[in-house]
């Protein structure tokens, strides 16, 4: 299994619609099922969101929106692969914006 459309990072203002999107293909016949995660630092502990389409939409950006988000495929052979994190990054109208963090190399 493999992804045919990876997530991609998202810049956009508060109050603004975000879409994220990623494919998986596997074996002929096999269902795929999706699971997105999101995280506030890269590489942080990651938290399941209420979403199981490969497709996952923020209606209206939050500050708390800021992060990086994971796309997770599985098939009915329980294999399970990955996106890389992106991040979404939420701006406010000011000229302000939010950074997505990344925890320290150790």
């Amino acid at each position: 299994m493999w992804f045919t459309i990876q997530p991609e990072e998202f810049n956009g203002y508060v109050g603004e619609r975000a879409i994220l999107s990623c494919e998986a293909i596997g074996l002929p016949g096999k269902k795929i099922k999706y699971l997105w995660f999101k995280s506030s630092t890269r590489g942080g502990p990651l938290t399941p969101l209420d979403c199981t389409k490969n497709v996952l939409v923020i209606e209206s950006l939050k500050d708390s929106d800021l992060g990086y988000y994971t796309c997770q495929a599985s098939d009915q052979d329980n294999t399970v692969i990955k996106s890389e994190p992106v991040c979404v990054n939420a701006m406010i109208r000011d000229g302000k914006e939010g950074q997505c963090l990344q925890l320290p190399v150790v």
